[in-house]
């Protein structure tokens, strides 16, 4: 029987740059089928604050037992760093979705350096 495990996604590494966050991620496919990533829509956060939102097209095709690495760049919408800060504490949500259907969906929390 084929294993239809949903792949996952995660965030190996995030980097604050002036007005944009840098998000390196991965989507694992524990799956025994091969599946398409259309598109991950994210919202981020700081504190109480959407500072960003979106979707990022993918068109990526992720084999069996395969893996997917790739970056994107978040550019705030709105001036949202403490000009003191030397870290920034971000949380969201990613939904990963092939077509119409979702994939993943999950909440983060990440903290990282703000570098000026």
């Amino acid at each position: 029987m084929p294993d239809s495990s949903n792949p996952t996604l995660s965030i190996s590494r995030a980097s604050v740059q002036g007005d944009r966050a840098t998000l390196d991620m991965r989507i694992d496919n524990p799956s025994s089928m091969d599946v398409r990533v259309d598109s991950i829509d994210w919202t981020l956060v700081q504190g109480p604050l959407p500072v960003a939102d979106g979707t990022w097209d993918m068109g990526v095709n992720i084999p069996s037992k395969g893996a997917h690495s790739f970056s994107k760049q978040i550019v705030f919408t709105s001036p949202s760093l403490d000009p003191a800060a030397s870290e920034i504490e971000f949380s969201g949500r990613l939904d990963m979705a092939s077509g119409a259907s979702s994939l993943d969906e999950a909440s983060f929390v990440v903290t990282t350096p703000v570098n000026r």
